[in-house]
């Protein structure tokens, strides 16, 4: 057994070293690839969960408001985009050092066949976006008639 904990969690890691290696290699190219001002392809980190009913999507985004986000549904997808602003400094503060992400930023999510995209609300508290996403009850099916 192993009796190494990760840190987030503080659970075991299944995965064992070689997955705690792996999980660490990720998360160093993820930091890498999110730093700085103009680096493409960022987005916000992100949680799923599911529940008999809904389909739940939590996004951190300290600093941005509602007024700068954007969730549509295109097709069977459902897309979120917006924009973190720098806050703004005294006049002649220089920036020393950041570990924050600003400029736009999307994700884009595909829309389970059993949600109903009528359905889907977004609410924005305390800098965590909660999208969700209703189920339809249908998705245990339906009898076909035979003609």
């Amino acid at each position: 057994m192993n009796d190494e904990k990760t840190a987030e969690t503080g659970t075991p890691d299944a995965r064992g070293p070689l997955g705690e290696i792996q999980g660490f290699v990720e998360e160093m190219f993820e930091n890498i690839r999110t730093f700085g001002p103009n680096v493409p392809g960022r987005h916000p980190k992100m949680e799923m969960a599911e529940s008999s009913d809904a389909y739940y999507i939590q996004l951190d985004l300290p600093g941005v408001t509602k007024e700068a986000l954007d969730v549509n549904t295109v097709g069977d997808e459902l897309r979120l985009s917006g924009r973190r602003s720098r806050p703004g400094y005294p006049d002649g503060a220089v920036v020393q050092r950041t570990e924050r992400t600003y400029g736009r930023f999307q994700r884009t999510f595909r829309i389970p066949g059993d949600a109903d995209p009528e359905g889907i609300r977004a609410k924005l508290e305390d800098g965590i976006l909660e999208i969700r996403l209703p189920r339809r009850g249908d998705g245990e099916g339906r009898k076909v008639s035979i003609d």
